[in-house]
């Protein structure tokens, strides 16, 4: 009898370990206030663009590269379910860089010509709104590093409407979205800063400063050569399985786990709440493992249980 409590006993342990509730990212949503927030991240991924151009309010005047990071949670409803259908994406640019084109118009006035000389670096970032529904395989997997896309953008072609045109262009919703959803921003800005040729904030609450071509007298801060403020010693470029931070300063981990094994199986694949709770194949062994021992455990007990004592 003895034996057998303690199978039982085992087994209850052992499948309660097996079967504990997965842990869940507890990231709050960046879009409080405009739908219940949750803690559902189910994209957490980077991107590095080259040759895209930059509108200001007289046209188009500069061609940027920069590095972003993409992150979107799941919503619920107005009633808090989860009805897969809202979304809040937040969207941080760092590592801008923008090469002003001679003759173009300053971004925040039109009557004032550059030079070309003014060149310098951006960051910002938005957040969006997307109702729609994730794709049941993305195009881009939902957690790492999607790549680097050349937009082969032409400013001298784009129009003062803000048309752009360029030869590969990608829009990322497109990949996790497909064609059919609502987009949407809240709210948007950059900060654009020269050395010594002004410095021009574009956001959705207002615009303030510019660049200009004549010499404003900032003072330029010598670029570091090391890209993360927050690992010891020079890093000269972000390591294997991490990202910078959107202040562009802090090397960082992935929020779902980290870049997804090469395996097709696995590739795209759209995070659940189980994938988000344990990315590793390895502790789902661990738990089948311990499972299997104490079921045996429990047939021991009642085989032992069964045997007549003399």
């Amino acid at each position: 009898m003895k034996k057998f409590f303690i199978g039982i006993l085992s087994a209850l342990v052992l499948f309660g370990l097996a079967v504990s509730p997965a842990k869940t990212v507890t990231l709050p949503s960046p879009c409080q206030g405009e739908v219940p927030p949750s803690d559902e991240l189910v994209i957490d991924v980077t991107q590095s663009i080259t040759n895209d151009i930059d509108s200001g309010v007289a046209g188009f005047w500069a061609y940027d590269n920069y590095s972003r990071s993409i992150r979107v949670w799941e919503e619920t409803d107005i009633d808090g379910e989860f009805d897969g259908s809202h979304f809040c994406a937040q969207v941080d640019y760092y590592n801008g860089t923008f090469d002003v084109q001679p003759g173009v118009k300053s971004p925040n006035d039109g009557s004032i010509v550059l030079s070309g000389d003014e060149d310098g670096t951006f960051s910002g970032g938005r957040r969006a709104i997307i109702d729609g529904s994730l794709s049941e395989v993305p195009e881009w997997v939902t957690t790492g590093d999607v790549g680097s896309f050349d937009y082969g953008c032409n400013l001298a072609d784009s129009n003062e409407e803000g048309d752009r045109v360029c030869s590969n262009l990608v829009k990322w919703q497109d990949k996790y979205f497909g064609e059919e959803y609502d987009y949407s921003d809240l709210d948007w800005g950059w900060t654009y800063t020269t050395c010594d040729h002004g410095i021009w904030v574009n956001a959705s609450s207002g615009n303030s400063g510019n660049i200009v071509p004549e010499s404003d007298g900032t003072v330029c801060t010598p670029p570091t050569t090391d890209v993360c403020a927050n690992i010891d010693g020079d890093q000269a470029g972000v390591p294997d399985g991490l990202h910078l931070d959107a202040s562009g300063l802090n090397c960082v981990a992935f929020q779902l786990g980290g870049p997804p094994p090469p395996s097709p199986a696995t590739a795209g694949q759209v995070l659940g709440a189980s994938t988000l709770g344990a990315t590793g194949a390895a502790e789902e062994n661990i738990f089948l493992a311990l499972f299997a021992l104490g079921s045996i455990l429990v047939g021991t007990g009642v085989r032992k249980l069964g045997v007549s004592r003399k």
